[in-house]
């Protein structure tokens, strides 16, 4: 009379997700959805900057290829030249222009914005002369300041401390 213990039925669907085949393909997106163009964006722009950290690393920078010049006369290499040193001088105007603001800037830090932009000086003495005639003029406040009249009434003075007690007394006295 031994009851032999049977084994439960298998299941139906198993407990464990079945993995697909080895030889499934990943899905493949189409060129044109977002993440594949977005993909290729961001490869594109790793390598130049990989090529600008390659050519930094070897101590120049990447130049441009030389055009080639064409044959010209004499008038167009005299209009050329004219071209170049005015674009020189347009240059260098930019570049002083970018110092002085950069000069003021600096100079001008314990001014409030508004101020710095009314600047005129070109040389750092003149900016410098500029602040300090108008640094005086800035109140610098630390916090809310403290009201004269505040506890006097309308009309009246404020008094002493015994002047107060004084009256306290008055008005109070039975």
């Amino acid at each position: 009379m031994g009851d032999s213990l049977t084994p439960p039925a298998d299941p139906a669907t198993p407990s464990t997700p079945t993995a697909p085949p080895a030889s499934a393909e990943p899905e493949r997106l189409p060129d044109d959805h977002p993440l594949v163009t977005a993909f290729a964006a961001q490869k594109k722009k790793n390598e130049e900057l990989q090529q600008q950290l390659d050519a930094a690393k070897k101590g120049s920078a990447p130049k441009p290829a030389p055009k080639p010049e064409p044959k010209a006369d004499s008038d167009d290499v005299a209009d050329r030249i004219a071209a170049l040193e005015q674009q020189l001088a347009d240059e260098k105007t930019a570049r002083e222009a970018a110092e002085v603001s950069a000069l003021r800037t600096r100079l001008g830090a314990s001014l409030p914005a508004e101020l710095v932009e009314l600047l005129t000086g070109t040389t750092e003495e003149e900016i410098k002369a500029q602040v300090d005639k108008l640094a005086p003029l800035i109140k610098t406040s630390s916090g809310p300041q403290p009201n004269p009249q505040q506890g006097t009434p309308p009309g009246k003075t404020g008094g002493s401390i015994a002047s107060g007690r004084d009256r306290y007394k008055q008005s109070h006295s039975s």
